[in-house]
C-alpha cells in the first residue's frame, strides 16, 4: 500500500511523483516473464500496463476521496491513463446510420442497450435533423451517466462547444454558415444519401441496391477525408469509384435522368389529380349554394301557401253568407311584402359572410355590455333587424337570457326561431312603441339605420331613448364611408340602402336624441395600408389610408 501525505506536496511535486512512479513499474518487469519468449514478451507487457492502470487508479481514488476530481482528470488526460478501449475517435460512431447509429453510441458510451424511450427520442431527433450525429453523441457524453463512465472522445469537447455556439442569436446563424462551408464535402454526402432514399423508390430492386451501397460508400470516403479536400478531388474520387464498379459517369447521369423523368411524370400526375379534386369542390361548394337557393325558395312557397291556404279555409267557411271584412283583405295584400324575404336572405349568405364569421366580428361589443350597471340576470335587451340571429346567438352563449329580436323578413324570423332564438316579426317603430319606459337595458342594430328614411331614423333614436334603462345603452353598426372604397362602390351593393351616413353624423344624431358620452367604433379594417415614407408623398398616404381604413363602424351612446 503506498501512502501519499497530500497537504505536504504541491500540484507539481505531486505530478513528479506519479511520473517516477510510472518510471519505476516500467523498469521493473514481473519477475515471472521471460524475455526470450514472444508470448510472454506481450504477455509482460500487458501486464505492465495493467499495473501502471492500477496503480494510477489507486490514486485516482485517494485524490477523489480527498475532493480533487480535478486534479485527478487533469492527470488523467495528461498521462493519458484510460483503459484502450475507452478510447474512441468519433468515426467509431459516424460509421453508423439510424437505429444502428442510436444503439451503438449507447453501447460504446453508456456499456448497455439503449432504453425504448432513448431509443426513439434520440430516432427522432435524427431522422428530423433536428440534432446531427455529433449532437447526439456529445448529448450523450456528456449526460450525468456517460460521465460516470470515465471514457474518452477525442475531439468530442471541440465539437460540443461548436454546437452551444450554434445556439447564439446571430453568431451561431454565421458560426454555422462558415463550418458548413468548411465541411461541404460531408454536406454533399448527406444531400447524396437523401437524394438516394427518395430514388429507392422508384428503382427496381437491382438498381436499389447498386445506388444505395455507391451513395454509403461515397458517405464513408467523404468522412475519412479532411475538411480542406477540395470539392474537385471528390469528383475524381467518385469518379475512380464509379469506374471500378463497371459504371461509367454518363450512364449514371443518364440513368438519374430518366429516373428524375419518371419522377416528374409522377408529380405531374400528382398536381393533376389535385387540381381535379380541388375543381370538385369548387364544383361541391357551388352546388350547395345552388341546393341552399332552392331550400330557401321552397321554405319561401311553403309559408307563402299555408297562409294562402288559410285564408283560402276562412273563405270557404263564410261564403256564401258573409264576407271578407276589412282587416281580412289588407291582411291578404299585404302577403305582397314577403316576396323579397327569399331574396335578401340569398344576399346575405353570398355578400355578408357565414354565422360563424358573423358571430366572430360582433364579439367586439361584448366588453361593452359587460360594463353596463345591470346584473346579466335582470338584463333586458332589443336586436332591432335580427336576420339570422348571430348576434342574439353569442348572447345567449355569453349568458345574456333575456335578449330579443325583432324582423320583418319572415324567413329570417323562421330561420332564427329554428335556433331557439327569441324573435318575432314586427315593424321596429310598432313595437317600440308598445313597450314601456325604461323596459329596455340595452338596445343594438347591425346594418339597419342605412335602410330608414330620416324621418324614420329619428323617430327610431327618440323611441330608443325612451324605452332604455337609466344607464343603458345603445349599439347601431353601419358601413363607413370614411373607406372609398366603401362610400362609392360597395355600400350601393345592397339595393335596398338609401344614403351612407357618415360617423360624425351617426353620432350627432344620438345627441340629438338625448344620449350621451357617445363615442365612434371603428371595425373590419380593409388591409394593412403601407405608406411611403418620403415627407413629399403625404397626399398619397392621405390617399393610401382612405382606401385601406375601417369597412364598418359602430356609434354608442348612453342614456343619463
Amino acid at each position: 500500500m503506498i501512502e501519499i501525505n497530500i497537504p505536504s506536496l504541491t500540484s507539481d511535486e505531486l505530478v513528479k511523483k506519479i511520473e517516477q512512479e510510472i518510471k519505476r513499474a516500467e523498469l521493473n518487469p514481473a519477475q515471472t516473464s521471460s524475455p526470450r519468449s514472444t508470448l510472454k514478451s506481450y504477455t509482460q507487457t500487458n501486464v505492465q500496463v495493467n499495473d501502471i492502470y492500477g496503480f494510477a487508479k489507486k490514486i485516482g481514488k485517494f485524490l477523489q476521496r480527498k475532493g480533487l476530481d480535478k486534479l485527478v482528470k487533469y492527470i488523467q488526460k495528461t498521462f493519458k491513463l484510460y483503459p484502450q478501449n475507452r478510447v474512441h475517435v468519433m468515426s467509431d460512431f459516424t460509421k453508423y446510420y439510424d437505429e444502428e447509429f442510436i444503439k451503438n453510441a449507447y453501447n460504446l458510451i453508456f456499456y448497455r442497450e439503449p432504453d425504448e424511450h432513448g431509443k426513439n427520442h434520440y430516432l427522432s431527433l435524427l431522422r428530423s435533423g433536428k440534432l446531427s450525429k455529433t449532437e447526439i453523441i456529445a448529448s450523450l457524453y456528456f449526460s450525468k451517466e456517460g460521465r460516470e463512465q470515465n471514457i474518452v472522445i477525442l475531439g468530442i469537447k471541440k465539437r460540443y462547444i461548436a454546437s452551444l455556439l450554434y445556439k447564439i442569436p446571430l453568431f451561431g446563424y454565421m458560426a454555422k454558415a462558415l463550418f458548413t462551408i468548411a465541411t461541404l464535402p460531408k454536406l454533399i454526402a448527406r444531400i447524396n444519401s437523401h437524394e438516394n432514399l427518395f430514388y429507392t423508390q422508384l428503382q427496381t430492386k437491382s438498381s436499389n441496391e447498386t445506388v444505395s451501397n455507391l451513395a454509403k460508400h461515397l458517405e464513408l470516403e467523404l468522412q475519412t477525408k479532411s475538411s480542406n479536400e477540395t470539392v474537385s478531388n471528390l469528383a475524381k474520387h467518385l469518379e475512380s469509384e464509379l469506374k471500378s464498379s463497371n459504371e461509367t459517369v454518363s450512364d449514371l447521369a443518364k440513368h438519374l435522368e430518366s429516373e428524375l423523368k419518371s419522377s416528374n411524370e409522377i408529380v405531374s400526375d400528382l398536381v393533376k389529380h389535385l387540381e381535379s379534386e380541388l375543381q370538385m369542390k369548387a364544383n361541391l361548394k357551388d352546388f350547395e349554394l345552388y341546393m341552399q337557393t332552392v331550400n330557401y325558395a321552397k321554405e319561401y312557397m311553403r309559408l307563402t301557401e299555408q297562409t294562402m291556404q288559410n285564408l283560402i279555409n276562412e273563405a270557404k267557411k263564410r261564403l256564401p253568407h258573409e264576407v271578407l271584412n276589412q282587416e281580412e283583405l289588407k291582411l291578404i295584400t299585404e302577403e305582397e311584402k314577403y316576396k323579397f324575404d327569399n331574396f335578401y336572405i340569398e344576399f346575405e349568405d353570398k355578400f355578408r359572410g357565414s354565422r360563424d364569421e358573423i358571430k366572430n366580428r360582433v364579439k367586439a361589443y361584448l366588453p361593452y355590455i359587460e360594463k353596463l350597471p345591470f346584473k346579466k340576470e335582470d338584463i333586458r335587451s332589443l336586436d332591432v333587424g335580427c336576420g339570422r340571429g348571430e348576434w342574439l346567438e353569442l348572447l345567449q352563449e355569453s349568458g345574456y337570457i333575456g335578449s330579443k329580436g325583432v324582423d320583418l323578413n319572415r324567413m329570417m324570423v323562421t330561420k332564427s326561431k329554428e335556433f331557439g332564438l327569441d324573435v318575432e316579426e314586427a315593424d321596429v317603430i310598432e313595437y317600440l312603441s308598445n313597450q314601456k319606459d325604461e323596459s329596455l337595458s340595452f338596445i343594438t342594430g347591425f346594418h339597419i339605420i342605412e335602410h330608414l328614411p330620416f324621418e324614420i331614423l329619428m323617430k327610431f333614436f327618440e323611441e330608443s331613448y325612451r324605452v332604455l334603462q337609466k344607464g343603458g345603452m345603445v349599439i347601431f353598426e353601419t358601413p363607413n364611408p370614411e373607406n372609398i372604397v366603401v362610400g362609392a362602390c360597395n355600400f350601393y351593393t345592397d339595393p335596398t340602402h338609401l344614403n351612407p351616413i357618415p360617423p360624425i353624423t351617426g353620432e350627432f344624431l344620438l345627441q340629438q336624441n338625448g344620449f350621451i358620452d357617445t363615442d365612434i367604433l371603428r371595425l373590419n379594417l380593409s388591409k394593412e395600408v403601407k405608406y411611403i415614407k418620403d415627407g413629399s408623398f403625404s397626399d398619397v398616404n392621405d390617399i393610401l389610408f382612405a382606401f385601406t381604413k375601417e369597412q364598418d363602424y359602430a356609434i354608442i351612446g348612453y342614456k343619463k
